[in-house]
């Protein structure tokens, strides 16, 4: 952040006047003496307004996995160590929320990485870390601090500590694909064939029906229906999924009883059950917008006595 950002972000904080939104002139204190602190100390490495600033009893509750001694000397050292590693580092203040003689502060710290932190040597990287303080001040001075650091990130920048691998945007796709074909047929076999309208695309083709191509949600919801009432208790499992770039591949075994009239034959109440294989083709939206089809359907036939045994 630049100079002139960072009085942009003060102008908007405070009001056109200059002035806080809302603030009492406690927090208003507050704030001055906070933005003194990060200033002097921090930016200008003044460390004696710790001395004038930070109570001699001063206590850090917590400082984000930092152990920091108590007292004005503790916040220095802690402050030197940062500057050693970090010289050009700047803090600016983010936001600050007072009440009574607490003050919460967010805040960012950006500098480059020039000098060994900790058992961390030089990296040259450019480094953005974030912490939050709760700070109590009474009678103008700085007594107690509870403060959280990210550190993890700060180390990940200074490439102590690998950052997590950033996600496989082509696996993430596959499975997306792979969820939305699970879903397809959890509508096939509940019937809720309004989600068929969600996952299908308006343009969508099925290949190599028993009437030739099916083209479009609705089309392809009324090729279903002449199975749900031949086969009220049809159910579609997934036997085997392969999923690769934008299509799934899918083998499935079909069951049902032959409780209604299928093609003109009457129901023969028999338990058929046949296998078939379909890949789908999903669009870059996660709609099936095509797919491809073989089943057994002889063998369908045959269960139902529809089509006598061959040989």
């Amino acid at each position: 952040m630049t100079a002139d950002s960072d009085r942009q972000a003060d102008a908007l904080w405070r009001g056109g006047d200059g002035s806080a939104p809302h603030e009492d002139s406690h927090a208003a204190e507050h704030r001055r003496l906070f933005e003194r602190w990060f200033e002097e100390l921090w930016n200008k490495k003044n460390y004696d307004v710790a001395y004038e600033l930070v109570d001699p009893g001063f206590i850090a509750h917590g400082a984000g996995g930092q152990d920091i001694p108590q007292g004005p000397d503790g916040v220095v050292g802690m402050v030197k160590a940062w500057h050693a590693a970090m010289p050009d580092g700047r803090m600016t203040i983010d936001d600050i929320i007072t009440e009574g003689e607490y003050s919460t502060i967010r805040m960012t710290w950006r500098a480059t990485h020039m000098g060994q932190f900790g058992e961390i040597p030089a990296s040259g990287n450019q480094i953005e870390v974030t912490s939050f303080g709760i700070d109590r001040v009474v009678n103008g001075k700085i007594t107690e601090g509870w403060g959280e650091v990210n550190l993890l990130s700060m180390f990940q920048q200074m490439g102590a500590i690998p950052s997590p691998e950033p996600p496989d945007a082509e696996q993430a796709r596959v499975e997306r694909n792979k969820a939305i074909i699970s879903r397809f047929y959890d509508a096939v076999n509940s019937k809720h064939t309004e989600v068929f309208f969600d996952l299908v695309h308006p343009k969508f083709v099925n290949h190599g029906g028993a009437s030739g191509d099916i083209v479009g949600p609705t089309a392809l919801l009324a090729s279903l229906q002449v199975f749900y009432n031949a086969f009220p208790d049809w159910h579609v499992s997934e036997d085997y999924v392969v999923a690769q770039g934008d299509r799934v591949a899918s083998r499935g075994t079909i069951s049902g009883t032959h409780l209604g009239t299928f093609f003109g034959h009457p129901p023969t109440g028999k338990k058929v059950s046949w296998t078939g294989i379909i890949i789908y083709r999903l669009d870059d939206e996660g709609k099936v917008i095509e797919r491809w089809q073989d089943f057994d359907a002889v063998s369908m036939l045959q269960q139902t006595g529809i089509m006598p045994p061959m040989g």
